[in-house]
């Protein structure tokens, strides 16, 4: 018969082995408790309260983007550039400038450009209450549906600034927030040779181009612009085809990032 081996141990002994005890306890409690909060704010909970700036897109493509909220006089020679290189690019408008301009505006319609909302007006969009933001961003939209037919799903204020409460009101009115990653600095005054070397330079695949509708070297840049990207292998697609609608991060630079299926 094999009898039981017993090692009796002393008090001190006994104190080390319950602090033990007591420590592995305690992470086995940290661990179990921390890991599905790692897991839940990856998978469940990604960081998509930020301006989308560019997407992970690989496959060479980019998103010409103009501010449109002043005067119209170059939308006909723009559109005629667009049209001769079979681009169809994203004008984010104002309300106001969608009614003052509305024969521009149903241009822009007609050629199938993508029309998108940058507020009732041009104004700083922070700083404002809840309702006020709320109030702008509808009155935008609702002018701008009743020329396309369509509400817009894509925003970009007039300065391009965002604070949390204007991402916070998009996000409930489920709008996404769209930044840029290359500026072209044709509304600063750039000249030509600047802004063409600027764009080309800074663009990579999944880029979001900011242009204005009435830069000042605007319509002697684009056709350049878009002539050396293209043998740089890239082509353009608008916003509503660009970014991941849903199952997404934004990182900190703005990078829009899927996270699959």
């Amino acid at each position: 018969m094999i009898r039981g081996v017993y090692h009796v141990i002393n008090r001190r002994q006994a104190i080390i082995l319950l602090a033990v005890v007591f420590v592995i306890a305690a992470l086995s409690v940290t661990l179990v408790s921390s890991i599905p909060a790692v897991l839940t704010s990856v998978i469940t909970d990604p960081d998509t309260n930020k301006p989308i700036c560019c997407t992970d897109r690989a496959d060479n493509v980019l998103c010409l983007t103009f501010d449109t909220s002043r005067a119209d006089e170059q939308i006909d020679p723009l559109l005629k550039i667009l049209a001769q290189n079979n681009i169809k690019a994203t004008f984010f408008v104002t309300g106001e400038w969608a009614e003052r301009c509305f024969n521009s505006m149903k241009k822009l319609v007609d050629s199938g450009q993508e029309v998108m909302n940058a507020s009732d007006k041009p104004s700083s969009m922070t700083s404002l209450f809840e309702n006020d933001t709320i109030n702008l961003i509808n009155a935008g939209g609702d002018k701008i549906q009743a020329i396309t037919g369509k509400r817009p799903i894509f925003f970009r204020p007039t300065d391009g600034e965002y604070d949390d409460n204007l991402l916070e009101t998009l996000a409930l009115l489920d709008i996404y927030p769209i930044g840029w990653d290359v500026e072209s600095f044709d509304i600063k005054g750039l000249d030509t040779g600047a802004i063409i070397k600027r764009v080309v330079s800074q663009s990579a695949s999944g880029s979001i181009i900011r242009f204005n509708t009435d830069g000042k070297n605007t319509l002697d840049a684009l056709p350049s612009v878009i002539k050396q990207l293209n043998q740089k292998g890239y082509t353009f697609i608008p916003m509503s085809e660009m970014i991941h609608k849903d199952n997404y991060t934004i990182n900190r630079l703005g990078r829009q990032i899927s996270l699959g299926k």
